[in-house]
């Protein structure tokens, strides 16, 4: 990489999301520099506050599956996850967040119940997701993720997903009904 380009990228860093993100695909790369993810994370947030789109849901991956230098934090990648789904509206950048709070590391041991149930919460309200509703209906039946196990609740929040033409819901409803 030619020198003065590298040096322009460094100037404009501060106040053009585009070069403070091209910065850190270099340093996440390591294309014609050293390697350095948490330099890559610098430059990926420099750029998510001038309002680059992509580049916080870069640090959640990042964090979520680690790099050469860097171990994997789930906490930290679950924020930004989380923080780049509440800006972008990208219902993938939901479920990793949502997945990484209910479920953590081992699939079983929640990072934290209730963060996730309020990104549930919000996909049920703000873009009508019958899965969300359906595993807000899971939560209220077996009493997860620190919900109470309320069975007129979760009837409830299967009806809502039901209703969507979600189908586990409609056999769940069924079964229970036959209970």
């Amino acid at each position: 990489m030619e020198y003065n380009y590298f040096l322009s990228l460094i100037k404009k860093a501060n106040t053009d999301k585009a070069a403070a993100f091209e910065l850190g695909m270099l340093y996440m790369d390591g294309i014609k520099i050293p390697q350095n993810t948490l330099r890559a994370i610098f430059y990926f947030q420099q750029a998510t506050k001038l309002g680059h789109s992509n580049s916080q849901a870069l640090c959640g991956y990042l964090y979520k599956n680690g790099a050469t230098d860097l171990k994997p934090d789930l906490l930290k990648a679950a924020e930004f996850f989380e923080d780049a789904a509440l800006k972008s509206g990208d219902e993938l950048l939901f479920w990793e967040a949502i997945n990484l709070w209910l479920y953590g590391a081992d699939g079983k041991t929640p990072l934290d119940g209730q963060r996730g149930i309020r990104l549930l919460a919000y996909m049920d309200y703000i873009m009508e997701n019958p899965y969300s509703m359906f595993l807000r209906g899971e939560a209220c039946r077996k009493g997860l993720w620190g919900e109470p196990q309320n069975m007129d609740e979760a009837k409830r929040w299967y009806r809502y997903a039901a209703n969507l033409g979600y189908q586990p819901a409609l056999s769940t409803l069924s079964t229970l009904s036959a209970n």
